[in-house]
């Protein structure tokens, strides 16, 4: 991660803009501002330490919704050994997949998916 941000900010002219999308992690964490892990706090920390101005930071599928997202993976693998009538088991199971996960990130308390997201949106500046 170091030399993947100073390269970042080397190419970035004063003032450009980072769009960044990372990985989050699980909810697992000894301590709330656990900079080693992805965490909102570890990927601002991050950033700024290589001084790069974090302008927003989002998550994009929280905890809950990336349980549910992971079962996919496993149900995508076992359909798609069906010939034909796999794919059309799957386009069903993903619609519902996806409009399960939407209300799982709905449901969630936002801190715990901003302090525990699976994936984050970061727009930083030089």
């Amino acid at each position: 991660m170091d030399f993947y941000l100073s390269e970042c900010r080397r190419l970035l002219k004063q003032g450009g803009v980072l769009l960044l999308s990372a990985p989050g992690v699980w909810l697992y964490h000894p301590h709330p501002t656990d900079y080693r892990r992805w965490t909102k706090d570890g990927l601002a920390y991050e950033l700024e330490s290589r001084g790069l101005e974090v302008r927003d930071l989002k998550y994009a599928v929280g905890p809950l919704a990336w349980t549910t997202l992971f079962r996919l993976f496993g149900i995508r693998e076992v359909l798609m050994k069906l010939p034909l009538l796999g794919m059309f088991i799957l386009i069903p199971v993903t619609i519902l997949a996806n409009l399960t996960m939407i209300f799982e990130d709905f449901i969630t308390p936002e801190d715990i998916c901003l302090n525990n997201a699976s994936t984050y949106i970061v727009l930083a500046r030089k």
